[in-house]
């Protein structure tokens, strides 16, 4: 399927802006003089304010698995690809960095176990340069040089806040030229595929395995009978992965986002607010576009997020002054041509949004935008008193 031009979708967002008002709802232009907010970019070692992304220093074009950018994000924290992980505490917020850890690999698919971020680790077969040149990295935790130690699961330690390795590549019986491509995470069982590159070859397994201890106290030196492991068939991994059709998604994000017209496609990756890996739904539309949204739900906060890459956010807001649950729709500032709104975190009611600037499979500069969302509530509270 086609992205949706952003002139398409802003055609799009007008007729939906009609159909939502029918149903007292009202699409929201984010006034960036009223509403407190804060750009920041990433550089190579760290993130810095700016005052527009257009604005920001020009950035070398990577490919998406080696650019340093949010690449996940859940709850009050963001894992950025090639750095660490960035926590919020409100407007504060810190970067936890491990350059021996994060350098020469990609990081992905961000999952909580007892509150803490759990990661995943792989290696690009056809962009890692490290996996053609064998050069020597930091250590061998970056560089696979040691298969033995080279971590799969990653955990970003309750308050020491130290980077600890659960799980290795080894520990699943995967070697240094196998990567795991993909996994998903139901909060007991873990599924997944690996692909393993030979002479320029590749080949792939799909496999389950379960931890017989709780996924906090794995440590790389337990033995194989720690984990129940089965070998499964492509088919049954994508049966266990594959995205669901939309009538089948949780009741709030239906009705959160019905007010989109029936013609438009769109598929939504949704968080559940469990730390487990996030669903897929999708809803195929009548047009040759799809449209791609990240949705999220805070039970603490009692909040339903779904972010559109353009910027278009509907919120379900349950903690209100009168009681009674409320939806609304605003949209992010507008962004420049081929920049697009990523994944997002929350904190306090701080929002905390990727962006990133895409050329094809490449993306040059990164950062993130914080918005108030408690200023945005209150504003649509108070222009209903003014009505």
């Amino acid at each position: 399927m086609k992205k949706l031009s952003f002139a398409s979708l802003a055609l799009l967002l007008m007729g939906t802006h009609l159909f939502v008002s029918c149903n007292k709802l009202e699409v929201r232009e984010i006034d960036t003089k009223k509403i407190s907010h804060s750009w920041y970019a990433f550089t190579q070692n760290a993130y810095e304010k700016i005052d527009l992304p257009k604005e920001c220093y020009p950035a070398a074009e990577k490919p998406w698995t080696e650019s340093v950018r949010i690449c996940s994000a859940g709850e009050n924290f963001a894992l950025v690809n090639r750095l660490g992980i960035l926590e919020a505490n409100g407007e504060s917020l810190h970067l936890y960095k491990d350059p021996n850890l994060f350098g020469n690999v990609t990081a992905g698919n961000l999952v909580f176990s007892g509150g803490n971020p759990v990661f995943c680790l792989y290696r690009s077969s056809f962009f890692n340069q490290q996996l053609e040149s064998k050069s020597t990295a930091v250590n061998s935790f970056s560089s696979g040089t040691s298969s033995k130690m080279r971590p799969f699961l990653v955990e970003l330690s309750g308050a020491s806040r130290i980077f600890f390795p659960l799980v290795t590549y080894s520990n699943l019986n995967l070697g240094n030229n196998s990567d795991i491509t993909g996994f998903n995470w139901d909060g007991k069982t873990w599924s997944c595929s690996a692909k393993t590159t030979e002479t320029g070859a590749s080949s792939f397994k799909y496999f389950t395995w379960e931890p017989m201890v709780e996924l906090s106290n794995l440590n790389p030196a337990l033995t194989d009978n720690s984990f129940e492991y089965k070998e499964i068939s492509e088919s049954k991994y994508r049966e266990l992965t594959m995205p669901k059709q939309f009538k089948y998604a949780p009741v709030k994000l239906r009705q959160l986002l019905k007010s989109l017209p029936k013609q438009i496609g769109f598929f939504v990756s949704y968080r559940d607010g469990s730390g487990c890996s996030a669903q897929g739904f999708y809803h195929e539309g009548d047009e040759d576009y799809s449209l791609n949204a990240i949705s999220a739900y805070y039970p603490k906060d009692g909040m339903l997020v779904c972010l559109f890459e353009d910027g278009t956010t509907y919120i379900l807001n349950e903690y209100t002054s009168s009681g009674e649950p409320e939806k609304i729709v605003f949209r992010l500032p507008k962004l420049p041509q081929s920049f697009v709104y990523t994944d997002y975190f929350l904190s306090r009611k701080n929002l905390y949004i990727g962006w990133e600037e895409n050329i094809f499979f490449k993306t040059a500069r990164a950062g993130f935008l914080r918005v108030d969302l408690g200023e945005i509530f209150e504003e649509v509270e108070n222009s209903g008193e003014e009505k």
